[in-house]
This record gives C-alpha cells, sequence and structure tokens, in this order.
C-alpha cells in the first residue's frame, strides 16, 4: 500500500474517534473569511476631442463575496498626477460619479421604458423632417428589451395648464412605438397636421419644461432646458440617464453616451452635473456585476489635457469599499 494513502487513511479514523472527545473547557475557534474583490482595468480608450466626456479607463472586477458589489459601498476616484507619480501643484482628485436612476411610476399593463433622450430647440441648419423643414425636435429613447408602446401617452410644454383642461396636450397616436434599444424622433413645430409625430406646441430655444404623461394622466418625466443655441442639443449622457448636459453635436437616433469622429467641438460650459468624472455602464442600475466592463468617463470638465493638444495624462486610480478590500494595479497611466 502507498505509504502516503496509508497514513491518510490513519489520521482520518483518528479524527472521527476524536471527534466527540472535547474536554470542558475547549473552546471553539472561528475563522473570519476576509473579503477582498481585484480590480483590472484593460484596452484604455484613446481621447476623442476635449469636449469634457473623453473616455478615460474600462475597469472590471472579481471577488471572493459574490456575483456583484453596490454602488453605494465603493467610491471610484481618478487622481491627475505626474509621470513619475507625484502630485501637481494644484491637485485635480476627481470622485467618480456612479450610474444613477430616476424611479418613476409604473402603472397601466406594460412597463414604461421611455426616457426622453435629447432636445434641440433652435433648429436652423440639422435635422429636416420629412417635409425638409429645420424644425426642433425631442428625442425619445428606450432602454428596455422590450419594444414600448406609446399609444396614448401624451407630451405637453404647460402641465398645469393641461391639467386644468386650458390647453390640449400632444397625444401619440395609437400604434405608436420605439423599439427595443431605439430612438423616436418627435417634432415640436407646432404643426399637427404636417404629421402624427409633430406636436401640437413649439420648443422654446430659451428654455422651458416639458413633461411626458403615461395613458394615466400620471407624469413620467418631467424635463427642462437652459437656452440653447442653433448648433446645441440637451441630451442625457449616457442614454436614459439623468444626467443632462448641452452639447454642441446633436445626435439625433443615435447614442449620446460614446461619443466619436472628428466634428466633435468643445463644449463651452461644465455639464449640468459637472461632477468631474462618471461611471458608465451598459445598463444603469445599483450594483456592478462580476464580469461587467465599466468606463470611467470626463463629465463636464477636462480631466486630461487642455486646448487643441493631445498629451499623455497621468493618472492614479484608487478605489475603497466599505467592507472588502481592493486589490489593485496602483501605478500610474499614461492616457493618450
Amino acid at each position: 500500500m502507498n505509504y502516503s494513502k496509508a497514513f491518510l487513511m490513519i489520521f482520518m479514523m483518528l479524527s472521527f474517534a476524536l471527534a466527540g472527545c472535547t474536554s470542558s473547557e475547549e473552546t471553539e475557534t472561528r475563522y473570519e473569511i476576509q473579503g477582498y474583490m481585484i480590480v483590472h482595468d484593460y484596452d484604455s480608450p484613446q481621447k476623442v476631442g476635449f469636449n469634457k466626456q473623453d473616455a478615460l479607463l474600462n475597469l472590471e472586477f472579481e471577488s471572493n463575496m459574490g456575483a456583484s458589489v453596490e454602488w453605494a459601498n465603493l467610491t471610484i476616484k481618478v487622481e491627475v498626477v505626474n509621470s513619475d507619480g507625484t502630485q501637481f501643484n494644484n491637485p485635480l482628485n476627481e470622485t467618480c460619479l456612479p450610474p444613477t436612476l430616476v424611479e418613476v411610476e409604473n402603472t397601466g399593463s406594460g412597463s414604461p421604458n421611455v426616457r426622453i433622450n435629447e432636445i434641440v430647440a433652435s433648429n436652423d441648419a440639422g435635422l429636416q423632417d420629412e417635409n425638409g423643414d429645420y424644425d426642433d425636435w425631442l428625442e425619445l429613447y428606450n432602454p428596455g428589451a422590450e419594444p414600448m408602446d406609446l399609444s396614448n401617452w401624451k407630451m405637453t410644454d404647460a402641465f398645469e395648464e393641461y391639467v386644468a383642461g386650458g390647453k390640449e396636450g400632444y397625444t401619440f397616436p395609437a400604434g405608436t412605438s420605439i423599439p427595443a434599444g431605439g430612438y423616436l424622433i418627435v417634432w415640436g413645430d407646432d404643426e399637427p397636421e404636417e404629421g402624427p409625430l409633430h406636436m401640437n406646441f413649439k420648443l422654446k430655444s430659451e428654455g422651458e419644461m416639458v413633461s411626458l404623461i403615461n395613458p394615466q394622466g400620471e407624469v413620467h418625466q418631467n424635463i427642462s432646458w437652459p437656452a440653447l443655441s442653433s448648433t446645441e442639443s440637451y441630451a442625457a449622457v449616457p442614454d436614459g440617464s439623468v444626467n443632462f448636459q448641452q452639447d454642441q453635436t446633436p445626435t439625433a437616433s443615435r447614442t449620446n453616451g460614446m461619443m466619436s469622429g472628428q466634428d466633435i467641438n468643445p463644449e463651452a460650459g461644465p455639464g449640468s452635473m459637472g461632477t468631474g468624472c462618471m461611471i458608465i455602464q451598459e445598463v444603469e442600475d445599483t450594483v456592478w456585476t462580476f464580469g461587467e466592463s465599466i468606463l470611467l468617463m470626463e463629465d463636464g470638465i477636462d480631466i486630461c489635457g487642455t486646448g487643441d493638444q493631445f498629451p499623455i495624462c497621468y493618472v492614479k486610480i484608487h478605489i475603497e469599499h466599505t467592507e472588502y478590500t481592493v486589490l489593485m494595479n496602483n501605478e500610474v497611466r499614461g492616457l493618450t
């Protein structure tokens, strides 16, 4: 017989024999497992332009304490440093805002998967309607996995008057729907005779509020915007989120979240939230899931670089969890 197997058998027999033989003075020893999460960064994307909304880093994680972690328990910071890792004279250390969703009432027969996603209130030479007119427009977005039926949903730019019966709102025709993950353009031209998606009110370039109302007459979403020029839109970044900012590159029927290309102009001012850094998820929720890639992105300020140059930006990433030990590469990263 193999000696190692024999030794193992004897050890097991003695263990069983002594299992019940403990003294009254013996105390039980308990070992607490230390929770940890390992964060990986990869495929650092290239900057696409100095528009205060540039991609910085992709991150993923793994943990011994489950398949997800709550955003409420995490803090992620981006620190801009010199190439040798030392601090700037004027340190820049931005906390990245976790994804957020606004609670909306879920009434009626279906899930209200629709969000006001982008507004152009002074369209002079951009998107044209089916008649060739440069009318103002509003984009709706469906973040869900199923088509969204808008039959009998309404929009108004004067909610109090609408409720009082003094002003008729626009009603989406029966059968109007948005495909899963898709967009719908509605024209704010006060010309309903031009087609079913032309509303009976205009969008004011000096700023106002519009309301999206469900078939039960309840407000689903209110959006107010500031004064907009003919080259600007007021867009949710990322799509469907509550983070709205003025954008000099309107993206009708396209995503607002990942801007790319050579036509991106620098922002004239900070984004509406101006957090400095935000966390982008493909599907926003309250947790970061194992294997899910998230993106750290500038929000309203230039974390990396100024002017019209594309210098290397050196950063350190700091991540803390309220309960777990966080392990990650703390070296300086050069972003371009």
